[in-house]
């Protein structure tokens, strides 16, 4: 779901090209041009974020943290509050749901769903030199070029779970409650076989992807929620 324009923040949003557009749904260039909160309702996919300039905070269940250049964030069941202050420029990378599974090594459930330093990643090093680099461009175009680039160099040769990509289908499409044994039973394969597979490559159980699923489709169906708060 696109976030709201807001008088105080420029908001750009870019699609991925052809090679990358199976595993990454958009990308979003944001600057802030006053201090801004935005509120984040759970989402079904992992995101990538950098920081350009300013500064960049978040708060989850009162714990409260700073983006210093760069975070990916897995999939969470709390509202997320990101606060950018005035001149702070991000961008932000979604992944598909199954996206970012392509890319990281690690299991997905084992990374935290505040936030956690893309360095740290097996085969990530270099994302510092990204970091860097972005910061010295002010073309969107090549700042996007530039993290498409670095995402083809960390695409695995990896074949997602074709039940898997089944079980996400169908508990994206659906708007009311799907018993995960039925589920299951469905795809041929046991109700433990499909967490494991599940977590590993989504980032959480199949039970708790389908109440984000629906709460994401509700607010995107014209729930009344205010996205931004100044």
């Amino acid at each position: 779901m696109l976030p709201k324009l807001n008088r105080n923040m420029n908001i750009k949003v870019f699609r991925p090209t052809i090679q990358l557009k199976n595993y990454i749904d958009s990308y979003m260039i944001i600057k802030a041009d006053e201090k801004t909160t935005k509120d984040i309702i759970p989402q079904t996919a992992f995101t990538l974020s950098f920081k350009l300039s300013g500064h960049h905070e978040y708060e989850i269940n009162n714990n409260k943290g700073v983006i210093n250049s760069s975070s990916i964030t897995g999939l969470r069941r709390e509202i997320k509050y990101n606060t950018l202050f005035a001149q702070t420029e991000i961008i932000i990378v979604k992944f598909q749901p199954l996206g970012a599974a392509c890319f990281i090594h690690e299991p997905l459930h084992e990374l935290s769903e505040v936030g956690t330093q893309p360095r740290d990643l097996s085969g990530w090093e270099n994302i510092i030199n990204i970091e860097d680099q972005l910061t010295e461009l002010h073309s969107n175009l090549a700042k996007i070029k530039l993290i498409e680039q670095f995402l083809i160099s960390k695409l695995k040769v990896y074949k997602l779970n074709p039940l898997t990509q089944a079980a996400v289908q169908k508990l994206l499409c659906t708007n009311s409650d799907i018993k995960i044994n039925s589920l299951a039973s469905s795809l041929n394969i046991s109700v433990d076989a499909l967490e494991k597979q599940f977590k590993r490559t989504v980032g959480m159980t199949p039970k708790k992807f389908e109440l984000i699923s629906r709460l994401t489709s509700v607010v995107e169906q014209g729930a009344s929620m205010k996205i931004y708060r100044t």
